[in-house]
């Protein structure tokens, strides 16, 4: 390795192979989102068995969960990719470093970033999920 320059080529930039995801999915934990069921609102208005505030509760769950569903799925995108290119090897000492290394350390910094931004959204998301459903922001008013 030259101390002064580092090369990455685009041919360095590799996706996780299909052996290589299979073996990050095993220590994956499982994360699922709440399943609240889709409701048509109109419908339930004009039924009548519904209050307009349990209407909107219920639509509001329903969306929030959509988007729960969507952040999870980028949350695990992000773990499977961090963990690849952690697994793929990044030695703890700069000292040691090979051309190869740096790619590896370069997109695991990009992907335990954006692991972690989804990681507070899916976190922020099932407080949203929470507040709805206990009707918590009538609390603290």
């Amino acid at each position: 390795m030259t101390k002064n320059k580092v090369t990455i080529k685009a041919t360095d930039y590799k996706y996780p192979t299909k052996k290589e995801r299979k073996e990050v999915i095993k220590s994956e934990p499982p994360l699922t989102s709440f399943d609240f069921p889709y409701v048509y609102a109109p419908t339930l208005l004009l039924s009548g068995e519904s209050s307009i505030v349990d209407i909107h509760k219920s639509s509001n769950l329903y969306w929030w969960d959509h988007c729960l569903k969507n952040r999870i799925g980028s949350l695990t995108h992000a773990y499977m990719n961090s963990m690849v290119h952690f697994k793929r090897g990044i030695p703890d000492d700069v000292e040691l470093f090979e051309n190869e290394h740096f790619i590896n350390r370069v997109q695991f910094d990009f992907y335990a970033e954006t692991f972690y931004y989804y990681y507070f959204t899916v976190r922020d998301n099932i407080a949203q999920i929470l507040n709805i459903y206990f009707s918590l922001k009538t609390i603290f008013t």
